[in-house]
């Protein structure tokens, strides 16, 4: 890159033609020879007639401009020029190694190519043989050490070579790196994303300490992230942030299936003043559960990317109808119904009807003998992938039958009473191989009655929930590509209060999660990267450094190299971990006195 002015040429030689303007603007003035004068008799008759039109004896000047500068205009263009105010507002200095700075974490992506073309202009400030440096501030295990010195040509091929990173700067631990390398630049020149994080103001002091520092930041202009997403059983709502709350803005958020084709769109106002809003979706259960990822129209970047995954997507539930209640707001299947609501496109039926349309999941409450065949039927559906997730009950505990994960004793334990021994008993911390595992434990719940599991050498595997004395409270088996579920405690608060609680619907949403094939059991409950966002959003096979996260990490562990934002497979299917959720981007707005401030 050569710079002239705010102006970068990519083939700056193609410029040398410009030189051959005067000969084109010579040739376009020259007239050709004049016509050879013939007689003719038969013109005498035309004689005395004023012609209309008359041929000018030269091209007219303001013809031969055009041209000339229509040619300019196309030898301009094959130098491949680009606009960067402020690339080139540094004095030049012929000495002294400079220092290159380059945010390339997440908010970077939208204008990268802005940034690295800043970078490669400072190059042409200093020296020939000057010494260059680099220093990248988004972590990685392939960093370069700051001390390390190139030559222009080398620092000018590297930048070209980078990429954004789908994650957040860390400038604390580049200044750390800087500290520890002993560099002493005498120019240092920051391609910055403009997005303060922790370190920041630390970080933009010590360099402007260590040498004459200048910036070119370049912020992300609309929306920087897709935030949090809410869904309903055929509605989602999207949020979205951006850093700088000036104006009126539109923008557009699309649902995309995994082969990227569109299913929706719809429209996000940034209303002057406000830096969130939200794009609502309106879609069909059945498109839903299609829907791979949401994406900012326009955008690049893994902010602007939001991964939907299995434990998000509406599934098809079919609840048996257990016939007229009496009290239906009272009925176990009231408070199933009532959990599932909000994620679940639901049906009620038989059996047999139920099966007929293949839903991922199928909920039992408190039913006795199952007639054989619905039974057969549900043991193949189960085989095929299905997830059958049973209610104990008092008529489960007299006759219990083979859909069950784990044999079950002839009668009920009763906790609490004047007849019963042992107090309610409250929950125990989830396993670390359970589905269950990061929920929050409600500490008011406590279980009265459940049915007891027959000791078994791997009863402690089966078990997904336990109560404080280690009695199993919700155990779980594979039987064939589908799995059976049993929630020892009645649907309703007739045993317990965990129908009340919100960890309830939690639990039963994990459990769907189960529903056409999905594992539900890790030998470590670890889920592993499957795919990956890079930095521009793009999906892409995980590499080497990507290692595997617990489920209760999902809600803590920020994205980064060792756990890249994608989609990761585990014990109850597929769990996303986003570059933007919960990210607040917000601008740098001191920068330290004595730095030169280019770009916005």
């Amino acid at each position: 890159m050569t710079a002239l002015g705010p102006f970068l040429f990519g083939a700056p030689l193609a410029l040398l033609a410009l030189i051959s303007l005067p000969i084109i603007w010579w040739v376009l003035r020259a007239t050709p020879p004049a016509p050879k004068d013939v007689e003719l008799p038969s013109l005498r008759l035309l004689e005395g007639v004023e012609p209309k039109e008359e041929t000018p004896a030269r091209t007219p000047w303001w013809v031969w401009l055009i041209r000339t500068l229509a040619a300019a205009a196309a030898i301009a263009g094959l130098s491949q020029p680009v606009y960067a105010p402020g690339a080139r507002n540094e004095a030049p200095d012929a000495g002294g190694a400079l220092l290159v700075v380059v945010d390339n974490g997440w908010p970077s992506a939208p204008r990268w190519s802005e940034l690295i073309d800043s970078a490669t202009a400072t190059l042409d400030t200093g020296g020939r043989d000057a010494a260059t440096h680099l220093l990248l501030t988004a972590p990685q295990t392939l960093n370069a050490d700051p001390a390390t010195r190139l030559s222009r040509t080398d620092m000018a091929k590297r930048l070209s070579s980078l990429r954004p990173q789908a994650w957040s700067t860390d400038r604390t631990e580049a200044l750390a790196r800087l500290k520890a390398s002993g560099l002493k630049p005498a120019r240092i020149f920051w391609a910055s994303d403009g997005i303060e994080d922790e370190g920041g103001r630390a970080f933009a002091a010590a360099l402007s300490a260590m040498a004459p520092l200048s910036v070119y930041a370049a912020p992300p202009n609309g929306p920087a992230a897709i935030t949090s997403i809410a869904s309903q059983t055929d509605s989602v709502s999207v949020t979205l942030r951006r850093v700088q709350p000036h104006g009126e803005e539109r923008s557009f958020v699309s649902a995309l299936t995994l082969d990227g084709s569109a299913l929706a769109t719809a429209e996000a106002v940034f209303i002057d003043g406000e830096r969130e809003t939200a794009a609502s979706f309106s879609i069909p259960a059945a498109a839903l559960s299609r829907v791979a990822r949401f994406t900012a129209t326009g955008r690049q970047g893994a902010g602007t990317v939001w991964l939907w995954d299995s434990a998000n997507r509406s599934r098809r539930v079919g609840l048996v109808d257990t016939g007229s209640v009496a009290q239906p707001l009272l009925s176990d299947m009231h408070y199933v119904r009532k959990a599932l609501e909000p994620f679940a496109s639901i049906t009620e039926g038989d059996i047999e009807a139920l099966v007929s349309t293949s839903p991922d999941a199928i909920i039992l409450t408190d039913i006795g003998q199952i007639q054989p065949d619905d039974a057969t039927r549900l043991a193949e559906w189960v085989e095929e992938g299905g997830a059958l997730i049973r209610f104990a009950g008092p008529h489960l505990a007299a006759q219990g039958d083979d859909l069950l994960p784990v044999a079950l004793r002839r009668s009920s334990r009763a906790l609490g009473g004047a007849l019963a021994w042992d107090e309610p008993q409250a929950m125990a911390r989830f396993p670390d191989t359970s589905p269950f595992d990061g929920l929050a434990i409600p500490p008011d719940v406590r279980i009265r009655q459940q049915v007891l599991a027959k000791p078994a050498p791997d009863l402690a595997r089966k078990t997904w929930a336990r109560l404080a004395d280690g009695s199993p409270l919700v155990t779980a088996d594979t039987r064939g590509s589908g799995t059976l579920i049993l929630f020892h405690i009645t649907a309703g608060p007739d045993w317990s209060d965990l129908p009340y609680s919100g960890t309830f619907e939690q639990m039963l949403r994990r459990s769907i999660a189960a529903g056409r094939g999905e594992s539900v059991n890790d030998s470590e409950g670890a889920y592993s990267p499957q795919l990956v966002l890079d930095g521009y959003g793009r999906l892409a096979s995980a590499g080497a450094n990507a290692a595997p996260l617990k489920a209760a990490d999902f809600g803590t562990v920020k994205p980064s190299e060792t756990h890249p934002p994608g989609l990761y497979q585990g014990p109850s299917g597929t769990r996303a971990l986003n570059t933007g959720a919960g990210a607040r981007p917000a601008l740098i707005e001191a920068w330290p006195p004595a730095a030169r401030l280019l770009g916005d």
